[in-house]
């Protein structure tokens, strides 16, 4: 029989769609540039957000000090990385130069980063993660949307 095999699959995957909303939590960032963004984010941060005259930040701080944000500043929380790994002048030129989607990665000390930069509107990324947590972390950057 078909049937059963196809509603025990349907099963599983409601089951895991609802533990992963469970899990985590939707963080908001409201732009003063454009359209508001969301992400789904792993539950147990503290939030940090900073405000300047046209730029926004919010930073999500883990009890481990991983970090996942959302950000419209010049320089993303990665910003110390990408100087040490020669990135930053990339970065720089993709924002200034383009209006195309930049993904730079790595891992410094042990510890993954990324930044994701959308044209010259906005970054999200995190730092500081361990390759334990990265999947979880790169699945909260997949769920990025602009409303």
């Amino acid at each position: 029989m078909v049937r059963p095999k196809i509603i025990y699959g349907i099963g599983v995957a409601v089951l895991i769609s609802c533990n992963i909303a469970k899990d985590t939590a939707l963080a908001k960032f409201p732009n003063k540039k454009q359209s508001s963004f969301t992400m789904q984010i792993p539950k147990g941060y503290v939030f940090k957000g900073q405000e300047g005259d046209s730029e926004d930040e919010n930073l999500y701080i883990y009890p481990d000090s991983s970090m996942l944000f959302i950000t419209d500043f010049t320089n993303s929380p990665n910003y110390d990385i990408l100087v040490k790994e020669k990135l930053y002048y990339t970065k720089f030129a993709a924002n200034v130069l383009s209006n195309d989607t930049l993904f730079l990665e790595g891992v410094s000390k042990d510890k993954h980063w990324r930044d994701i930069t959308y044209g010259r509107k906005i970054c999200i990324g995190y730092s500081n993660v361990s390759k334990v947590k990265k999947p979880q972390f790169d699945q909260a950057l997949k769920s990025f949307r602009a409303k």
